[in-house]
């Protein structure tokens, strides 16, 4: 049972893309089943995100993952916790606890 506070927007995430996009060395493994992506990449410097959670959020459309971000301690991330992004728009929401 997950006990992740989806309402928390977590503290600002710093020096991130406008969005991430999918990673290219996943494209041939279907990862589109689950609502968000379980591989994006930052195309600036090769940041991989990496799927840990995610929530299908109060209304259509507005779905939220958090990811394990690869190099540790980019955008200011900890090591214990992650990136939230909008799964739809892929976008950072903030930086969050595990």
């Amino acid at each position: 049972m997950s006990h992740t506070d989806w309402s928390s927007l977590g503290r600002p995430a710093d020096n991130v893309p406008a969005q991430f996009v999918p990673d290219p060395a996943y494209l041939l493994v279907p990862d589109t089943v689950v609502t968000c992506l379980v591989h994006l990449v930052d195309l600036r410097d090769s940041t991989r995100l990496t799927l840990a959670e995610s929530d299908a959020g109060p209304d259509p459309g507005s779905a939220r993952g958090d990811y394990e971000v690869s190099p540790a301690g980019r955008y200011h991330v900890r090591p214990a916790e992650r990136l939230r992004l909008d799964c739809r728009t892929r976008r950072a929401i903030g930086i969050v606890g595990r």
